[in-house]
């Protein structure tokens, strides 16, 4: 092991506490720089499936710093977590002190701005658009914060979350004023577009998103901006392996019935619905369990279609 490994360290420590496969914990351990001792105190590896790539904190002297491709970046205080472009090839995170904070990109440092005066105002978000070209990341202004988009502020509120690009490289995300400062409005580039997204549900590649929406007191499920059928609850939301498809649960409270929506299709109605609904790997095929309003017996449902009889949580 390396000079600056925590005694005791081994590489099935650090595969074991963290997480880890073997080999990635071995390459850590191995690529250690001299003099600097692995962060234990910090979730300190990050992986990136789509390039391999991983990162990790070391520690000397009361600081941290961020090691990518076995590069010891700038030492702070705390750093975060860093977030990759979709390709894998640039990163960027931020880097904390006592009253400053900084946006480290591809291993260049900018400009220190003031650290955040609320929590809730969600600094320190960001983002890259799905081709790598651009990023986004909220940052404060005097008294509000902002997204800076390649360095340049957009539009001033009081808080902002769920930052993200959307497939055409627009950065979206939910913002209130402070005016109102618990009422989100869903912000694409720089208009704004209602109704307010509760909650988002991105696809696994990124390219698409389905959002909880509220009208009034009833909730729907939009996707890709398109706004489907009102129920009292819309639960359980499933997307394909490839995200060419997506499925959720429906509830009208009322009449005690609950729907599977299958690409826009609802099933029949259930009196109850299983909380995994299950694509299979090559996303062709949905199976979940649900159970039938006037018996209250359970059965398998494959494709939409009712099969055997099943035990509640089986």
């Amino acid at each position: 092991l390396p000079a600056g490994a925590p005694p005791g360290t081994s590489q099935s420590t650090v595969a074991v506490e963290w997480g880890l496969e073997a080999p990635v914990a071995a390459a850590i351990l191995h690529r250690l720089p001299a003099g600097l001792k692995l962060d234990p105190g910090e979730a300190p590896v990050f992986l990136d499936a789509a390039s391999g790539r991983f990162t990790y904190v070391v520690s000397a002297g009361g600081k941290q710093s961020l090691v990518i491709d076995g590069v010891v970046g700038p030492a702070f205080q705390q750093v975060g977590r860093p977030c990759f472009s979709p390709s894998g090839r640039r990163v960027a995170y931020l880097g904390s002190d006592a009253t400053t904070q900084v946006l480290v990109v591809d291993g260049n440092a900018g400009k220190p701005f003031p650290r955040p005066f609320s929590v809730q105002s969600g600094v320190g978000q960001i983002a890259f658009s799905p081709d790598g070209s651009k990023l986004a990341w909220v940052a404060p202004l005097k008294t509000n914060v902002a997204v800076y988009l390649d360095g340049k502020p957009g539009r001033e509120f009081y808080s902002i979350r769920e930052l993200r690009f959307a497939p055409d490289g627009t950065p979206t995300y939910l913002a209130s004023s402070p005016q109102a400062p618990l009422q989100y409005v869903r912000v694409v580039g720089e208009k704004e577009s209602a109704p307010a997204s509760i909650e988002s549900f991105p696809g696994p590649d990124g390219k698409r998103v389905a959002e909880r929406v509220r009208t009034g007191r009833m909730v729907a499920l939009s996707i890709d901006g398109k706004k489907g059928e009102d129920f009292d609850l819309v639960g359980k939301v499933t997307w394909s392996p490839d995200g060419s498809r997506i499925a959720y649960v429906g509830s009208n409270l009322s009449k005690n019935e609950s729907f599977v929506i299958l690409d826009g299709k609802k099933s029949e109605p259930w009196s109850g619905i299983s909380e995994m609904l299950a694509f299979s790997p090559d996303g062709k095929r949905l199976a979940y369990a649900a159970s039938e309003p006037k018996s209250r017996e359970w059965f398998i449902v494959v494709d939409q279609k009712r099969g055997p009889k099943c035990t509640p949580f089986n």
